[in-house]
């Protein structure tokens, strides 16, 4: 569902991830995730994120799908605060990895969006 949106390079860190290749809603969706990440203060970028990012990021045809199988942000961003403590991070950090599953799915939506 993500190749959708995401046509990505394998990515070690935000900033590289930021500096690819993207369509304008993958950049959207990737801006979003990592706003959520600050907001929350958690020290890394995970997949969590990155659903939220495209649920928020509407245009694009997985937010589209996911709101007809009745994923909702609200419920979504409830589950991520009651099961994830915000990190001792201060929010002003920039610098945000993406954690090895997050990478793993942008790796399989590059790779959804090669063929």
């Amino acid at each position: 569902m993500l190749h959708y949106c995401l046509y990505v390079l394998k990515c070690n860190r935000m900033e590289e991830a930021m500096h690819r290749q993207y369509t304008s809603q993958a950049k959207k969706a990737l801006e979003l995730a990592a706003k959520l990440s600050k907001k929350l203060q958690h020290s890394y970028v995970g997949t969590e994120h990155l659903l939220v990012g495209l649920l928020q990021e509407e245009s694009c045809v997985p937010s589209q799908l996911l709101a007809q199988k009745g994923v909702q942000k609200e419920k979504l961003l409830q589950m991520i605060s009651d099961l994830i403590a915000p990190g001792t991070d201060s929010p002003t950090i920039e610098r945000r990895d993406y954690t090895p599953r997050a990478r793993r799915v942008l790796e399989q939506a590059e790779e959804e969006a090669d063929r």
